[in-house]
């Protein structure tokens, strides 16, 4: 972690803890960023496109 409170952080993860630690990243908010795996990026898509899908129907038009 730096002075500004910015850091990064390097690892390998099994493919099949991807959503695991994807999951961790999310938690992070809009500031982290996954560089790869791509299915990691792709699992972060996912959620977001599902829970605007949600939210998208709770809004007072789509009543």
């Amino acid at each position: 972690m730096t002075i500004d409170g910015s850091g990064k952080i390097d690892i390998s993860i099994p493919r099949k803890d991807v959503a695991f630690f994807a999951d961790m990243v999310w938690i992070l908010g809009p500031d982290a960023v996954i560089e790869e795996p791509p299915e990691a990026r792709e699992w972060i898509t996912r959620r977001l496109e599902a829970m605007h899908r949600q939210y998208a129907e709770l809004t007072p038009e789509s009543r």
